[in-house]
């Protein structure tokens, strides 16, 4: 069951991004550049509507910024009533997909289920260096879970989910209905963050990064890294000798048949072959 459909016609902005892409720092340098006053960001979302299948939510709610988790006890939530107060003002609706695949087809499925009646402004694809993603993947599992049956069952699905999501990510940017933003690049160079709003028609007004973000953890490296190096940093190399990494890399690169990660990413491609 789905709430009642938004009564305004607000600008709908879709990111579709892997998890330990560099998901949430694009996303809060993007509401950085419009009206973040009018704007509802729903995070991490599954299918129907985005309302009531969110991870968190933020919006402004009496001149603060304000993070909410999901709670399935709406009738006691305030936090979900203003949230549905707050979408009959919204000017712009931002919603993260980390889970979906962002092929036409699904994307076209989700939006038709979503219950929202403004077709999508535009859709991001959010891509990070492949040997980097491992790399921050890994060492996210491993800073969670200490178990090791329970860490080598998350590395076999990583293992198994990865190089299929990986490759229909690459395959999907390609297609004229998308934005692909590099997070690799995204981090390093103004220029290519300033084309990345003027390709959807927006006036940039923020173009530095930002503090660090919070959401999703950080940065699993080092949460107290100046956020102007992260995603110009190679992490990888520390772990050219680690066996998970090499199996994790070998299965992305075996999956690889259209020789896309060599296309977009050419230098990971040379260096992942000495591994």
């Amino acid at each position: 069951m789905t709430t009642e459909i938004l009564p305004t016609n607000p600008r709908v902005w879709r990111f579709f991004g892997i998890p330990r892409s560099g998901n949430h720092a694009i996303i809060e340098w993007f509401m950085g550049n419009i009206d973040i006053e009018t704007t509802i960001f729903l995070n991490n979302c599954r299918e129907g509507d985005p309302f009531t299948g969110f991870s968190y939510c933020n919006f402004v709610h009496n001149g603060h910024l304000r993070k909410h988790r999901a709670n399935i006890h709406r009738e006691k939530n305030h936090h979900f009533h203003r949230l549905l107060d707050k979408r009959s003002s919204a000017t712009d609706l931002i919603i993260s997909y980390e889970i979906m695949s962002p092929r036409p087809e699904e994307r076209a499925r989700l939006h038709a289920e979503s219950g929202i009646n403004a077709q999508p402004t535009a859709d991001f694809l959010i891509i990070r260096s492949p040997l980097n993603l491992i790399a921050s993947s890994l060492t996210k599992l491993r800073n969670e879970i200490t178990r090791p049956p329970r860490l080598r069952k998350s590395l076999e699905h990583l293992e198994a989910w990865l190089p299929g999501t990986y490759q229909a990510y690459l395959q999907t940017a390609s297609e004229d209905d998308v934005h692909p933003v590099i997070y690799d690049q995204w981090g390093a160079d103004q220029t290519y963050r300033k084309d990345i709003l003027e390709s959807v028609g927006l006036d940039p007004k923020r173009l530095d990064l930002g503090a660090m973000t919070t959401a999703g953890g950080g940065s699993s490296f080092d949460r107290q890294q100046d956020v102007d190096t992260i995603s110009k940093s190679k992490r990888w190399p520390r772990y050219v000798e680690d066996p998970d990494f090499r199996r994790l890399v070998a299965a992305l690169l075996n999956a690889d048949t259209d020789g896309l990660i060599k296309a977009w990413f050419p230098d990971d491609w040379t260096e992942a072959q000495d591994l």
